[in-house]
């Protein structure tokens, strides 16, 4: 399950609101959910129909060899419905643990860094694949859809793990802001954080930090990583 974590400053109402503001989100895509998983289960009757129908014919009095070809062809038609409902359970188990991870972070208190006007949130999640690090930045670009995040002007993912053959992975998307990534790359490194991705957002005020802003984001990854316990 990827945990998503966010680090922002809201009051009760602003807790309730940004939660009601999600609602149309999860349920669409519970909606979607819920017609694939419907899809699904009629696949799982079609397969169970032909399997019994396989059985009832086999035996028939026109002779077992056409019928034992038929039945492979058959079966091997039936592997691949089967393959493919394996891997549509994992993209489903996928969206569910994803839509776990929007409500924890909307229940959740949080803190928001300011510097002469532009304020800074880190959002982050433990990781250990490619998919993962795809999967957070896909979560929380639905999140960013929300009327308070939707005017930001960066959003910076940056990542770094360990993969099953202990390969170090890492990278980085500036958005717009320019050297963010690498600076905050570094930081990771220096500090040995690894098994987890982080998105940094940015409301620009209007005024020009220079590396300020940097120190902000370094700070939002270094809390991160203490809430992810890495």
């Amino acid at each position: 399950m990827v945990m998503f974590l966010t680090i922002s400053v809201h009051g009760a109402y602003g807790h309730v609101n940004i939660a009601l503001q999600s609602l149309p989100i999860i349920q669409k895509t519970l909606q979607g959910i819920q017609d694939r998983l419907n899809g699904l289960e009629g696949l799982r009757l079609e397969i169970q129909s032909e399997r019994e129908a396989l059985n009832e014919n086999l035996w028939g009095a026109d002779g077992i060899g056409p019928k034992l070809e038929h039945v492979a062809q058959q079966a091997e038609g039936t592997s691949e419905d089967v393959d493919s409902i394996y891997r549509e359970n994992q993209s489903l188990r996928l969206e569910v643990d994803l839509l776990k991870a929007i409500v924890i972070k909307l229940d959740r208190k949080v803190d928001e860094k300011q510097e002469r006007g532009s304020r800074f949130m880190a959002s982050g999640a433990a990781v250990k694949t490619y998919g993962e690090v795809r999967n957070l930045y896909k979560l929380y670009k639905k999140i960013c859809s929300l009327p308070k995040h939707a005017q930001a002007n960066h959003r910076i993912l940056v990542y770094r793990f360990r993969d099953k053959d202990r390969k170090l992975i890492e990278g980085s998307m500036d958005d717009g802001e320019f050297g963010a990534g690498r600076n905050l790359l570094k930081r990771m490194e220096e500090r040995g954080y690894e098994n987890f991705a982080c998105v940094l957002t940015r409301w620009y005020s209007g005024e020009h930090l220079g590396i300020a802003r940097f120190g902000q984001m370094r700070e939002g990854v270094d809390q991160v990583s203490q809430k992810l316990g890495k």
